[in-house]
């Protein structure tokens, strides 16, 4: 061991070797923990800029045993996805449902099929529609509330008993520019496909995933076409406010769009002057601020001035939206940078990776996210994962900004951040 040691410190340039050894010397068993805990995520060591892989490892499993009974603290809406591919998120979002104002699942796909020599369009996905677990999400919290984590003022309003809202992600899943046309040109049947799905389902509303299609085939940048979405949009989301005309349970639409503040200049990004136009037709935008380094190597997911940029615009130019109208973009997951092309990431991979190699952690203060490295042979990796500390930073800029959370999502993140909700 000593010799090792000894030719870890001789090398003047750290190679993969380097680390490989370095981690070998690091290594100790580790004894994860799962389930609540009277210890809070400030007591736990997770919130510190050096926490260590072994804290991560064993107690990002936990949760403060308080956590599942307090409401979000912060006033602005929290959205949550879940997908049938990270079923943790079902569970998670079940326990944790009290810090969350809307779920949506990840069901559906609007497509055209060929019906005769015709083409119509069908929602499908039904299939992975879930009563039990729907109503699991919408049932009241514990009967016991807890206070301490928030002021007295607004402890009543947070915790006031309003269930969760399910409004499922319906995703246009077309190739031709053609379908595209047709859908805004004449949105009848598709509109009609999706209302009566949320009618039949006593769905509070859904989240649209279409804009970035649109954005990449430059159909918002086409006058025509822009406005044929537009009024698509308009008659979508007045047709699912019609299905409660008193307005006392009014199904929500809420569309997934690009930044307004795109993290390279060739990237779709969203135009807040588009976003004032439809104000009044949607309840809020999910705006996608994650992926900032996809294509661009080893760089932070999402780092924190870029958010910031992006809602600095957001106040600046989308002045006929309210600032809860935006649910900013917060990753659950990350990257694993072998190759140009990275490896997505999520808990049980991370977890896996903290285990098996037990890294020392970087804290990059000026992107306001952990870093960390680690070698298999020769091949040198460097992971970009959310950590408490990470998560904290971004609710609190939010919170403080009046904007709001959508986090994709649930199944990809560790239950410890609920903590932070």
């Amino acid at each position: 061991m000593q010799f090792l040691l000894t030719q870890t410190l001789s090398l003047s340039h750290p190679s993969s070797h380097h680390y490989i050894l370095l981690s070998f010397l690091r290594k100790r068993e580790l004894l994860p923990e799962h389930g609540p805990t009277p210890e809070t995520v400030e007591e736990s060591g997770l919130l510190e800029p050096t926490v260590t892989a072994a804290t991560l490892y064993e107690k990002s499993r936990q949760w403060h045993d308080e956590a599942t009974k307090i409401k979000r603290t912060g006033p602005t809406p929290v959205l949550g996805y879940v997908t049938p591919w990270n079923p943790a998120g079902y569970e998670l979002s079940v326990r944790f449902r009290k810090k969350l104002t809307h779920v949506s699942p990840v069901w559906y796909q609007l497509r055209r099929a060929k019906v005769d020599s015709n083409k119509e369009w069908v929602l499908v996905g039904g299939h992975e529609y879930n009563q039990a677990w729907i109503d699991a999400v919408r049932q009241p919290g514990d009967a016991q509330e807890s206070c301490a984590a928030v002021e007295e003022a607004s402890c009543s309003m947070i915790n006031a008993e309003v269930p969760t809202r399910i409004v499922p992600r319906v995703v246009v899943e077309v190739e031709e520019a053609q379908d595209h046309l047709d859908l805004v040109q004449s949105p009848e049947a598709a509109i009609e496909a999706i209302v009566r799905e949320v009618e039949a389902k006593g769905y509070d509303g859904i989240v649209l995933e279409v804009w970035m299609t649109w954005a990449f085939m430059n159909g918002i940048s086409n006058d025509a076409f822009r406005a044929a979405a537009f009024a698509f949009i308009q008659k979508l989301s007045s047709s699912l406010r019609a299905l409660d005309p008193l307005g006392t349970e009014r199904r929500q639409l809420i569309l997934a769009v690009p930044p307004v503040v795109p993290s390279a200049p060739s990237r779709p990004r969203t135009d807040p002057a588009h976003m004032d136009r439809l104000a009044a037709f949607v309840d809020a935008w999910s705006v996608m601020t994650y992926d900032y380094s996809v294509g661009s190597g080893p760089q932070p997911n999402a780092p924190l001035p870029w958010l910031e940029s992006n809602i600095a615009l957001l106040h600046r130019e989308a002045t006929k939206s309210r600032p809860d109208q935006a649910l900013m973009g917060l990753n659950f997951y990350g990257y694993d940078y072998a190759q140009r092309v990275p490896a997505a990431i999520t808990a049980d991979a991370y977890l896996g990776i903290l285990s098996k190699h037990q890294p020392t952690l970087d804290w990059r203060e000026e992107h306001g996210e952990h870093s960390f490295q680690y070698s298999v042979g020769i091949k040198l990796h460097t992971v970009y994962y959310p950590s408490p500390l990470s998560i904290q930073q971004r609710l609190k800029m939010f919170d403080e900004k009046g904007v709001g959370v959508s986090i994709w999502e649930l199944g990809q993140g560790l239950d410890r951040w609920f903590e932070l909700l």
